[in-house]
């Protein structure tokens, strides 16, 4: 039996073509997608925002990672779902002054699906993780 196993690191190549001052169509592997500012702002409206882009990433790599852990515990959640909201200090993107903390506060709920005490298929395991996701979390930050 052939064991495969997984690169440590591993070369990103990405791709933008910026047809506009605020668009930019991004390519990467085989995937196409598009980041671009609201028409309030001179965009295209094509896309969420590079900020709003940052926090939606954050948002799928708690998703990947929490079903890692969840998998290595024996859990299986039913349907996860991450609620996000942040706090933009915009002085540094409009070029105002430097500022240190662009997202002043980010807060978020996150809820997996388990219900309390019935964990799905690692019933009767309690993982350290599964306290803060099951039935609904919340997280937060300020700066």
């Amino acid at each position: 039996m052939v064991v495969v196993r997984e690169k440590t690191t591993v070369t990103q190549r990405i791709h933008g073509n910026c047809p506009t001052h605020s668009r930019t169509e991004i390519a990467v592997r085989d995937v196409r997608t598009v980041i671009d500012e609201p028409k309030e702002r001179e965009g295209t409206n094509m896309g969420p925002t590079p900020t709003e882009t940052m926090v939606a990433a954050l948002i799928a790599r708690t998703n990947v990672i929490s079903h890692k852990c969840a998998k290595k515990h024996g859990v299986e959640p039913k349907a996860m779902t991450i609620d996000a909201e942040s706090t933009l200090d915009r002085r540094g993107t409009q070029l105002l002054e430097e500022i240190e903390v662009p997202f002043p506060t980010s807060s978020g709920r996150c809820d997996n699906g388990c219900e309390r005490g019935r964990p799905g298929k690692g019933e009767g395991r309690s993982p350290s993780f599964l306290p803060d996701f099951q039935g609904g979390s919340q997280f937060g930050h300020r700066a």
